[in-house]
C-alpha cells in the first residue's frame, strides 16, 4: 500500500524530534570531567545557599531536587540537602511565629 499524495512515511515526528533534543541536551553535562577539582571548589557554600532559598520558598517538606540534583558534584548535593533542611526548618518556625502573633 502506497502513502497518499503528499505524505512522506519517512518524515521525522514530533515525538522523535523531542527525543533527539532530550538526548542532545542530555550529552552537554557528560563531557564534564568527573575529577576536576576546581568544579568542587566553585560548588562549595552555593549548593547551601542554592536549598536554604529554595526550602525558604517552599509551600511543603518534598522538593524536585531529585529531577536535576543528579547532574551536580556530590558536595554541592550535600550542601543543598543541609541548606533545604535548614530552609524548611526555618520556614516552619517563621510560619509558627506569625500565627502566633495574631
Amino acid at each position: 500500500m502506497t502513502p497518499y499524495p503528499g505524505h512522506n512515511r519517512f518524515r521525522p515526528r514530533p515525538l522523535w524530534i523531542a527525543i533527539a533534543l532530550c538526548l542532545f541536551a542530555m550529552g552537554g553535562p557528560g563531557c564534564n570531567d568527573p575529577n576536576a577539582s576546581n568544579q568542587d571548589v566553585q560548588s562549595f557554600g552555593k549548593g547551601y545557599e542554592d536549598g536554604k532559598r529554595e526550602g525558604l520558598d517552599s509551600w511543603s517538606d518534598m522538593h524536585s531536587g531529585w529531577t536535576w540534583l543528579w547532574t551536580e558534584s556530590d558536595v554541592y548535593r550535600q550542601d543543598y540537602h543541609r541548606g533545604w533542611a535548614d530552609g524548611r526548618n526555618l520556614r516552619k518556625l517563621m510560619d509558627r511565629q506569625k500565627t502566633l502573633e495574631r
